[in-house]
């Protein structure tokens, strides 16, 4: 009788590779054989989401914190699942009536020795009545991740256990509403600092009022990027001063908007966004514009390497041609723009983006978008500029 011939193991593991994303299918599968899926298991399980995809609303919990409570009975009756979990994601399905709270994301934490990536995305977060004590697993996280939560004066709390994380990112910030029965009256103070090297802070709308509240809760020196609602103003000044590794600033202006003087000259990028209405009938006189380069002015200088302008337009009709579009770039004042470029010999990049708000109101493809701004570029500003352009 032949031998039975069975699969080397590293074949095995490619083709894990290439099915995690099918792993509900791939769990019920006849095919699989018990012999390599504990051999797999550190690719089936290494990223680890709950609730997952697979299983509908109705099939656990969904009231207050019972959806992620299943979570630990589940990880505490299967350790060789829990040993092989290196990232965590816990989401709340767009379901408002769950939430989370620091001790049970620490009593999850505790269930996986080997986690070094946690997220939270969409959670609402609550504080407990007792604070959760750091534990040596805690210890071991790299990344913390808060997406899409309205967290700030929940922070506190949830950071106590992490003393040791290398990266904080919160992306999609809002602060909470004040009438959020949730909201402490008074977070808790940390007694020393977050042993944290990279502060990410992406897609987070801040008011110059909040930089005063978070400063204190993060190491401002480890900032990389800041992005605001809206121009800084003389108050938050010295906070962005603080933020002695800031490489980019990120805020968005109106025509309207006073002019900041920060002394911020100094930053390596930035980039501002305006809101601007195409008008044929008198190109060249957006006031979005002049504001724009304005605003350009306080920041160009010899350290600066990437300088950008994102055009958010605005207009009132359904849509408007090719050709308007195009007449209405070319009569704006693409001297001003290239004399800034000229004020920065270190700068490498000019970059042009384009606001989401251009689909509601224009019909065409952001190719066609880009061709045509680009071949207003190329015959507004000079060659040796264009060379750093990238729209």
């Amino acid at each position: 009788m032949p031998s039975q011939t069975s699969l080397p193991q590293e074949l095995v593991d490619m083709s894990v590779d290439h099915l995690h994303d099918d792993i509900p299918a791939l769990k019920h599968c006849s095919l699989v054989c018990r012999d390599w899926v504990p051999g797999a298991s550190h690719h089936l399980f290494a990223v680890f989401e709950w609730p997952p995809r697979s299983i509908g609303p109705g099939d656990i919990g969904t009231e207050g914190e019972e959806c992620f409570r299943q979570l630990v009975d589940i990880l505490s009756a299967a350790p060789r699942i829990a040993h092989a979990v290196h990232e965590l994601l816990l989401h709340s399905r767009n379901s408002l009536s769950i939430f989370l709270t620091p001790r049970t994301m620490v009593s999850l934490v505790d269930l996986l020795p080997n986690l070094r990536e946690l997220s939270s995305l969409g959670c609402k977060l609550r504080p407990d009545s007792h604070q959760a004590a750091d534990s040596a697993h805690t210890r071991t996280i790299q990344s913390l991740e808060f997406i899409g939560a309205s967290i700030f004066d929940h922070l506190p709390h949830f950071l106590r256990p992490f003393r040791r994380i290398q990266t904080l990112a919160i992306r999609g910030y809002n602060r909470v509403s004040p009438h959020d029965h949730n909201v402490s009256d008074a977070p808790p103070v940390f007694s020393g600092s977050l042993a944290v090297e990279n502060i990410e802070l992406e897609r987070c709308c801040f008011s110059c009022e909040m930089l005063s509240d978070l400063n204190g809760l993060v190491n401002f020196a480890a900032v990389r990027r800041l992005e605001l609602e809206s121009p800084p103003t003389g108050d938050a000044a010295p906070f962005i001063r603080a933020m002695h590794g800031l490489e980019l600033l990120t805020y968005q202006i109106s025509p309207t908007d006073v002019r900041p003087d920060l002394g911020l000259a100094h930053l390596p990028a930035v980039q501002i966004a305006c809101y601007l209405r195409p008008s044929t009938s008198s190109p060249g006189g957006d006031s979005g514009w002049f504001s724009l380069m304005r605003h350009l002015e306080l920041f160009v200088g010899p350290h600066m390497r990437e300088l950008g302008v994102k055009l958010l337009f605005t207009r009132d009709v359904a849509t408007v041609s090719d050709a308007d579009l195009e007449s209405w770039l070319s009569g704006l004042d693409w001297g001003q723009l290239a004399r800034h470029a000229e004020r920065c010999p270190a700068l490498t990049t000019l970059s042009i983006g384009l606001g989401r708000a251009l689909s509601a109101y224009f019909t065409m493809s952001p190719g066609r978008y880009h061709r045509i701004v680009r071949a207003v570029a190329e015959e507004k500003l000079p060659k040796t500029l264009m060379d750093k352009v990238k729209i």
